[in-house]
């Protein structure tokens, strides 16, 4: 089946709350835990290669010390991605686009987070994503999404047959016009804490034949989300959302 044909299971950064984030151990933990998708974020390094991390900077998830955008390939190949976590994942690696894509490919559906950088703005970054796709994946079972909307429409514009959402932080913005504006086929809401996800949003937005893809690390929020009619959860814990997803 292909993405948004059945309801989505999606690991975020991979299992995050299993393996050290957007890992191919984390990617591979959530293929194993029963996920239809994986979430995971790219950058642009110094010299123009597309790899798979969520920080601007490397020092949280590696043990260097820089801006990703300042790294080259080869010096990001030196960095412990894995050690930060566990001595189990230690001389892990920052993956490349490619090398994860050719990894999910025909197993699960890959959600693509481009990160609001300086770098996208330029197509040929844009087509060098989209030919990854090609070459490794189907862009049936991909979505690429962003908090930047403006990069969501270029790669809609540049590619009409991709699925593409915005991220957007719920109440903020009106998210009917701006997904409308992006040409978005996906909503993905952040929600404040101690606010929840209603069910007249998701009907709304099923009524402008937009897909709903909700995100959580509650157990009860997760059944909850399930029973209101998201079209998918997002979770560090893809296993809970499989567990939850049999039972409802």
């Amino acid at each position: 089946m292909y993405m948004f044909e059945r309801f989505e299971i999606v690991g975020h950064r991979g299992a995050a709350a299993y393996a050290p984030e957007n890992t191919m151990s984390s990617f591979k933990k959530a293929v194993e835990l029963g996920a239809t998708s994986v979430e995971f974020d790219l950058r642009l390094t110094a010299d123009g290669r597309v790899v798979v991390i969520h920080d601007e900077h490397v020092d949280r998830t590696t043990n260097g010390r820089g801006k990703v955008s300042d790294l080259t390939h080869a010096q990001l190949c030196l960095l412990d991605a894995g050690g930060w976590y566990s001595p189990e994942y230690k001389r892990t690696r920052i993956p490349l686009f490619s090398d994860e894509l050719k990894y999910l490919n025909g197993k699960v559906g890959a959600m693509i987070e481009i990160k609001d950088e300086v770098g996208w703005e330029d197509e040929k970054n844009i087509f060098s994503v989209l030919s990854i796709i090609e070459k490794y994946g189907s862009l049936k079972q991909v979505e690429i999404i962003s908090f930047n909307h403006s990069i969501v429409r270029q790669f809609k514009i540049m590619e009409s047959n991709l699925k593409t959402g915005i991220l957007y932080r719920h109440n903020s913005i009106d998210w009917l016009r701006a997904a409308q504006i992006a040409r978005a086929d996906v909503i993905h809401p952040i929600l404040p804490r101690n606010t929840q996800l209603d069910e007249a949003l998701i009907a709304k937005a099923h009524n402008h034949n937009l897909v709903v893809l909700a995100t959580s690390n509650s157990k009860s929020e997760i059944k909850r989300l399930v029973q209101i009619g998201a079209d998918g959860i997002c979770s560090d814990h893809p296993d809970w959302v499989v567990d939850v997803a049999k039972k409802v």
